[in-house]
């Protein structure tokens, strides 16, 4: 009897080993996985002598000085507009100022 009960001990053990292998085998498996995923997300990563990266700091900078500056050239397109109305208003007065000198 006794030894049936070492028997038994002894598969419970085995069957709990193996478990516990099954189960490091599916979290290496996992790992291998995102190992994988990351290497396609790397595949698209642009080195830094590449073209490509120097031309898309060139955008990138480009649509940020635009973005800074939109609202600096509209101020000074409405400054540059009140100040040719003002230019016109001044020849004006000073055609009729003329007007009213040569009469």
């Amino acid at each position: 009897m006794c030894e049936q009960v070492s028997v038994r001990q002894k598969k419970k053990k085995q069957k709990n080993v193996n478990k516990v292998k099954s189960d490091n085998d599916d979290t290496d498996i996992e790992i291998a996985t995102e190992l994988k995923s990351i290497n396609e997300k790397l595949k698209n990563v642009i080195t830094k002598d590449s073209k490509e990266l120097k031309d898309l700091v060139k955008e990138i900078v480009i649509q940020l000085k635009e973005e800074l500056f939109s609202t600096f050239i509209q101020r000074l397109d409405k400054m540059e507009g009140e100040l040719f109305d003002n230019d016109i208003e001044n020849n004006k007065k000073t055609k009729q100022i003329d007007d009213l000198r040569g009469s």
